[in-house]
């Protein structure tokens, strides 16, 4: 072994050569091409590494002269599947100057490829012409995932390269440099760890000492080497490459930098955000292998799958859901058809100790009545708990709901995902109301993930879930397996969620795998056994759904700045978003946006589609150069439909229209998009409230900005184009950055009602400890047109005492009264709801539903 580890191509041996293909990436075609090393095993100690780029390959031969010292030389030949022909230019390099001294044609080549492990190598160097049969370097047959295989360049030193090959944990780097004379040198290096180990490893450069009738290539340690990837089109390489025979401690080189990917990614990535399908199902069960020993990815920040934001109106018979995206209806703890309710509330066991169960309770609620009427408890599988509802269309006088339930099994601790010691389920169960009140279930879809969000697009629900790969059989034990989810019909046959035909792969942090499957499933209402699955492996996403499209969304977080010891320092976050068909998931694009759409409930309301185009607003965190100096930004993405991908149309601020849309280290809070404007709230002791004029696609401009005390977190547009918004106030004296006042409620003219941006009227409740579950969850508000000219909306709130802030007031509901035709809000009070003082667990579950004059409020054990 000593003596093996002495020869340059005998490194890479590992195992022994099979008939094979070789290591392919998993979402790469099998058998596909990108970096090639061949040696001589009859002669071994120089070698041959071929990177392939469009329709070019790269040639670079490391070898000796005359005089048994290393030298290179590299050549460029049109790229064919079974030879390569290419001139060898040798080249030397001007340390004084800093540049290229000289290139000069030495030879050429003719390799020949016999079959995919083995070829004939026809080398001419100053004019002696040699012939070899050499092999393909070949380790490991499986698919990889983190392959940074290929010529990487650093554009500032033209003249220096590092060849690169992955093969299973193998990194091989071989550097072209030159000397302190400017003669070209190589040396070679390898590491048996993950690729992001910036652990630096040691690099030798090599000699051949030939008597007659024998040669022996020596090698000598000359410094170290050190690989960070920051994605596969771009490594921190840190170089201190030292003369090794010569001895002395100076080096011979030493740079530290990005370089960029010559050739084409192992993966078939044409561009880094693109999502990109597993080849085949041994590629799939690969990655399930090499899960097997991987750790959750930890994301950035905490995501969550919640609901959408609000926008659509109520018709004159109630109020519906409020929802973000006119024809999407949304899932929610309530929902209502006619006079029928059906909303979530918490049951009791009676088991040793009781559990506590999510139902979901049936009531009629009727203006004549004083009192909602509870029908009936509505059927789930057992102990799964109540998530959402929707009202689906009416057929004939039957009411139909659809319940969405699961086993509260997420695999998942409070911020990142963590194994699952109990099969995650989630069930749809989609039941009939008859005009007696009997009770009929249509069908039951089940699937082993979490619950996300639930949306009804026409005759189509969409539900987005999620699942951890990972188990654990014992949580006292660190071994995890593999978990696969499957799906199914009523009691009908599992079948798997994964297949290589719906299943791609995002984008990760390099060195780590994707542990966590989100997926869509689109569910025909009037055919559930004809569903359809979009499966992603990538960090937890937020759906935004129109009647044409489907968009994931997730932050990632890429590598930023590289330290002196090739360790991160920072990070750059990264908006990474995928374009499906609404009708059939199908892939239609993706595409990378600086930024963060943020976490929580409302990180969706930062997605818009509007003809075509979709609108991004991000926060940014972190600065690169040409970044603007901003709080948020504005992204428009195109789609390209001819070569499926999304493309970047124009940006706010830009170097046309560089206004800041908020301040350095001021947070964004509240935005909205609704038809063509955007209104965006950054805060940090003032709130700045922004509108954007988004009529022109081409060049989007802020045509308002407003300063006033405290902020609105929640932004409601009325049809007359004034905006509510919802929040708290601050004392923008105080030295305390968030210290609250009172909830603040705030009426605002804006340039789409004819007016400057400016807060017509304001309202205050309570003191700063003031709860109102609207803030991060938008189905809290409800709304009700009751002619054309007003408007009644209402939302529930917790009001603590001013000089008191930790005594509360009975849960109440706040009651507007909005009136089109003055511009101003006619009521603002707080109505009771009869609740327990204190009792604030439920009140981010808590809904109004406004039928006439009455205003019930649904909470645990049912309406009041």
């Amino acid at each position: 072994m000593k003596r093996l580890l002495q020869h340059l191509f005998f490194l890479l041996l590992l195992s022994s050569l099979g008939t094979a293909l070789a290591q392919t990436h998993v979402t790469a075609p099998e058998g596909r091409r990108v970096s090639e090393w061949w040696y001589d095993p009859a002669e071994p100690g120089w070698g041959l590494a071929v990177t392939h780029s469009g329709t070019q390959s790269v040639a670079l031969l490391a070898g000796y002269d005359a005089d048994g010292r290393d030298e290179w030389s590299v050549g460029v030949g049109p790229r064919t599947a079974q030879r390569l022909q290419a001139n060898l230019v040798r080249t030397r390099w001007n340390p004084a100057a800093g540049e290229l001294a000289s290139q000069t044609t030495i030879g050429a080549l003719d390799l020949v490829r016999v079959d995919e492990h083995t070829g004939t190598l026809r080398l001419t160097l100053r004019g002696v012409t040699t012939e070899r049969q050499i092999r393909r370097i070949l380790q490991t047959t499986a698919s990889s995932v983190d392959d940074y295989s290929g010529l990487w360049l650093n554009p500032e030193k033209p003249g220096f390269g590092l060849s690169l090959l992955t093969q299973g944990p193998t990194l091989a780097v071989l550097a072209t440099a030159y000397d302190e004379s400017g003669e070209p040198r190589w040396w070679l290096g390898y590491k048996l760890s993950r690729p992001n180990d910036p652990a630096p490893f040691a690099a030798r450069r090599y000699r051949r000492n030939c008597q007659p009738g024998n040669c022996v290539v020596v090698a000598s340690d000359a410094g170290s080497m050190s690989i960070q990837p920051r994605h596969e089109r771009e490594i921190s390489a840190l170089l201190d490459l030292k003369p090794g025979f010569e001895g002395g401690a100076s080096s011979s080189f030493y740079d530290h930098a990005v370089y960029g990917n010559l050739g084409e990614p192992a993966s078939g990535r044409e561009r880094i955000s693109d999502a990109r399908p597993f080849h085949s199902e041994a590629a799939l069960e690969d990655y399930f292998r090499l899960v097997q020993g991987a750790q959750p990815e930890l994301p950035f920040e905490c995501l969550d799958f919640s609901p959408l934001p609000p926008g659509a109106q109520a018709g004159p018979g109630g109020s519906l859901t409020n929802t973000q995206e006119a024809g999407i209806d949304e899932g929610d703890v309530l929902a209502r058809s006619d006079d029928l309710v059906v909303h979530r509330a918490l049951g009791t066991t009676f088991t040793q100790p009781a559990i506590r169960l999510g139902e979901f309770h049936l009531t009629r609620i009727r203006p004549e009545q004083a009192e909602a009427q509870t029908i009936r408890v509505l059927p789930l599988p057992e102990w799964q708990h109540a998530e959402q509802v929707l009202a689906l269309p009416k057929q004939g006088t039957d009411h139909r709901f659809a319940l969405l339930s699961s086993n509260r099994q997420n695999g998942f601790a409070p911020c990142c995902p963590a194994p699952v010691t109990v099969t995650p389920r989630t069930t749809i169960t989609v039941v009939r109301i008859g005009a007696d009140d009997s009770l009929r279930i249509d069908w039951q879809y089940t699937v082993e993930a979490r619950p996300g969000v639930l949306r009804r697009n026409g005759e189509t629900l969409l539900l987005l879930s999620n699942s951890s790969l990972l188990q654990v059989n014992d949580p006292a034990s660190p071994v995890t397996r593999v978990h696969r989810p499957h799906w199914r019909i009523g009691q009908g046959a599992a079948q798997p969620l994964l297949r290589a035909s719906n299943t791609w792969l995002g984008g990760f942090q390099p060195g780590t795998l994707g542990t966590t499957v989100v997926s869509v499933h689109h569910i025909p209402i009037a055919a559930p056994d004809q569903v359809r699955h979009f499966s992603m492996l990538q960090n937890q996403a937020s759906m935004y759904a129109t009647p044409d499209s489907v968009y994931l969304a997730s932050n990632r977080t890429d590598p930023l700045r590289f330290g002196t010891d090739n360790q991160i320092m920072s990070y750059r976050t990264v908006t990474n978003i995928h374009k499906l068909s609404a009708a059939d998931l199908s892939w239609r694009g993706s595409a990378d946006v600086r930024g963060s759409i943020g976490a929580g409930n409302k990180s969706s309301w930062n997605l818009q589609e509007k003809g075509g185009d979709l609108r991004v607003v991000t926060t940014l965190r972190d600065r690169q150069a040409d970044d603007p100096v901003s709080a948020a930004l504005l992204t428009v993405l195109r789609e390209d439909t001819a070569s499926r991908r999304l493309f970047e149309h124009v940006r706010l601020p830009n170097a046309s229209r560089p206004e800041s849309l908020g301040h350095p280290l001021e947070t964004v809070y509240g935005v909205r998009l609704r038809g063509d404007r955007l209104h965006l709230v950054t805060f940090r002791q003032i709130d700045p409230l922004y509108e954007v004029d988004l009529s022109n696609a081409d060049d989007p401009r802020i045509v308002g900005e407003l300063d006033v005390s405290g902020y609105s977190e929640y932004l409601h547009p009325l049809p007359d184009g004034r905006l509510l918004g919802f929040g708290y106030e601050v004392d923008p004296t105080s030295f305390v950055w968030f210290a609250p006042a009172s909830l603040k409620l705030s009426l605002f003219d804006t340039v789409a009602s004819g007016s400057p941006l400016q807060e017509r009227q304001r309202f205050h409740f309570g003191g700063g400890n003031s709860r109102m579950p609207l803030l991060n969850e938008p189905h809290a508000l409800a709304s009700y047109a009751v002619n054309s000219q007003e408007i009644r909306l209402s939302t529930p709130m917790a009001i603590s005492g001013i000089d008191s802030p930790w005594i509360f007031q009975p849960i109440s509901v706040l009651r507007l009264r909005a009136n089109q035709i003055s511009g101003s809000i006619t009521e603002a009070r707080s109505i009771p709801a009869d609740l327990p003082a204190g009792d604030l667990d439920d009140l981010g579950n808590a809904r109004t539903v406004i039928y006439g004059e009455p205003v019930p409020v649904p909470r645990r054990c049912g309406l009041r």
